[in-house]
């Protein structure tokens, strides 16, 4: 199965600025789906995921602004900056759950090579301002 280009493209957007791991969007699914809050043991266990990945992950969806944590837990802000988005990836997940996965793939690979064109760029111009300043 491949995913075109422009196909999805507010899946497309949220995965790539918020849900950087498997474990981020599972929790995103599991909690759009449950209007109440759900404790952090009480996603490891459903998901299958240990404690502290789950907490890390939950942090960052926190920091997103796409989940809020309470005393009693963690639960999805249906108000939130990615609220379309989300309703999206929510349907398509339901509809498609393979293709989510690989849209998941295609944005980390797209993630990948852009993080390493970066590191590239970044050497050509380190080298540039080491010779500089040794003729300096």
């Amino acid at each position: 199965m491949t995913v075109t280009e422009g196909e999805h493209p507010q899946v497309r957007a949220v995965m790539a600025a918020c849900l950087d791991s498997f474990e981020k969007l599972e929790l995103v699914l599991h909690l759009a789906t449950r209007p109440e809050p759900v404790s952090l043991d009480g996603l490891a266990r459903a998901l299958g995921h240990p404690r502290d990945r789950m907490s890390e992950a939950a942090a960052g969806l926190v920091a997103a602004l796409i989940i809020e944590e309470s005393p009693a837990g963690y639960r999805f802000r249906p108000e939130n900056p990615w609220a379309a988005h989300l309703q999206e990836l929510v349907a398509l997940h339901e509809a498609d759950r393979l293709k989510v996965v690989v849209l998941m793939s295609t944005v980390a690979l797209e993630r990948l090579r852009a993080s390493a064109s970066r590191a590239f760029a970044d050497a050509f111009v380190l080298r540039a301002r080491r010779r500089k300043d040794d003729d300096g």
